[in-house]
């Protein structure tokens, strides 16, 4: 089923002024109760004014060199905050609508001919800003203005889909590989025909983005897209034969390596998670999960190995919580899996920069103040070169953390609270744009999350 834009709702009109991404003019730590920076607009332009008039009066300095005087510094932190380059695409919250707008949360445009995204989940942007994927197995077309279609997909598997009827796929973190060529999706196979067995297990995917036939990669728990290749990198169960006999789909259960698969051809196994457990100095018998997040030309991983204890009794999700998350341990890896460098301890959620030179992490955690880490990664050195606090943020845990095209920037949102009626009652209203270079942030207002930042 596809819906094609006919009409937009727009809140306000215009186009902003392409110009290359620059440093923010102004940082204000997030308050207890957060203004929208509109009600700053007109304060922020009569201070200015005032001051620009003083500095004339007093013998004509120039605007520029009067950052130093007290009543500029005032003027300059109560300027709003405005940059422009580049397109948002965000979800609204709870209709799931898309909508389009500035970094700074300006000319924001919701979309309602598009009709509203199922799940909570926020969309994956392929490499190439083409297209955007959700967990429900929903692809989204983007052109120069943003979202311009939305395409139910089917499941690989007719007979899965009709099982799953009305509840929709169940697919783990949806990537892309060689390009935007193809969907690598791990998902949920209710009734074992694609060749792994009777009962549910994960299986792993190639959808091509533009039709054709899927092709079955096999059975995993986990898998990302080769960013180079018509391949994905995937965490394979250390037991396939208890994987095949699992009641749901939702146990989690160890991993013993991670492999390279491709179409028509055999899983090669690249590393072994015992080999990364004696990297890390865990003990041999530690069950862990597995992932990997190659970079974007391919050319090396960033794996993350996370403890993955049996699950307790009535829980569901291995037995933890954001609150209490799990031991675990990062490292770069080539795409042969030589072990290249081990990353600093209590690094999370990891995203690489568009140029492959950096990655970023965010990290939550119950009591803490929330913040973002950016690592250099130079050859096979991975150097920390700062931690970002975010001011005011006590988040549950990051829901999203994405790059600007260019490198520069990045934009961070979360489940800010654990307390809401709905799942959307607990998310950020909006994102907060970090610059890695100066560590300065900066909260935006909006009606969703962002879910990729284009050109």
């Amino acid at each position: 089923m596809e819906h094609s834009r006919d009409d937009v709702t727009q809140e306000s009109q215009g186009t902003p002024e392409r110009r290359e991404l620059r440093p923010f003019p102004a940082i204000d730590p997030e308050p207890d109760h957060r203004f929208q920076w509109r009600t700053l607009v007109r304060p922020g332009i009569a201070l200015l004014a005032a001051c620009a008039v003083a500095a004339a009066v007093a013998g004509g300095v120039r605007l520029a060199n009067a950052g130093g005087h007290p009543a500029s510094a005032a003027a300059a932190k109560s300027a709003p905050f405005t940059d422009t380059d580049g397109l948002i695409v965000f979800e609204q919250q709870p209709s799931g609508l898309l909508g389009t707008a500035s970094p700074d949360g300006s000319h924001q445009v919701i979309d309602k001919s598009l009709g509203g995204l199922q799940g909570t989940d926020l969309a994956t942007a392929s490499p190439d800003g083409r297209y955007l994927v959700n967990q429900e197995a929903q692809l989204i077309r983007v052109g120069a203005h943003g979202p311009t279609a939305v395409t139910q997909l089917t499941a690989p598997d007719p007979q899965a889909q009709t099982e799953v009827a009305g509840g929709g796929l169940e697919w783990i973190a949806p990537t892309f590989a060689d390009g935007s060529k193809y969907l690598a999706v791990t998902e949920c196979d209710p009734v074992g025909q694609a060749g792994f067995s009777e009962d549910e297990a994960w299986g792993s995917w190639l959808i091509p983005t533009g039709g054709g036939k899927p092709s079955s990669l096999g059975l995993v728990s986990a898998s990302a897209g080769l960013p180079d290749s018509a391949s994905v990198i995937a965490a394979l169960p250390a037991s396939p034969a208890a994987a095949r006999h699992q009641v749901t789909c939702d146990e989690q259960l160890s991993d013993g390596s991670l492999a390279l698969l491709s179409p028509g051809k055999s899983p090669r196994v690249i590393l072994t998670a015992a080999a990364l457990l004696k990297a890390a100095n865990w003990k041999p018998s530690t069950p862990v999960a597995l992932t990997a997040y190659p970079s974007p030309d391919g050319s090396r991983l960033l794996v993350v190995m996370t403890s993955n204890p049996p699950r307790p009794p009535g829980t569901l999700g291995g037995g933890f919580t954001p609150r209490t998350a799990p031991p675990s341990a990062q490292f770069l890896l080539s795409p042969a899996g030589r072990i290249l460098s081990e990353l600093p301890a209590g690094t999370g959620q990891l995203v690489w920069s568009p140029d492959g030179k950096q990655a970023a992490s965010c990290d939550t955690r119950q009591g803490q103040q929330s913040s973002v880490t950016v690592l250099s990664i130079a050859g096979d050195t991975v150097t920390p070169t700062r931690t970002i606090p975010l001011p005011g943020r006590h988040d549950v845990f990051c829901d999203q953390l994405l790059w600007s095209p260019d490198g520069t920037q990045l934009i961070y949102s979360a489940y800010a609270t654990s307390h809401g009626l709905t799942q959307a009652d607990d998310l950020q209203h909006g994102w907060t744009v970090i610059d890695p270079a100066t560590g300065k942030v900066h909260d935006v207002t909006a009606p969703g999350q962002p879910a990729a930042w284009l050109p």
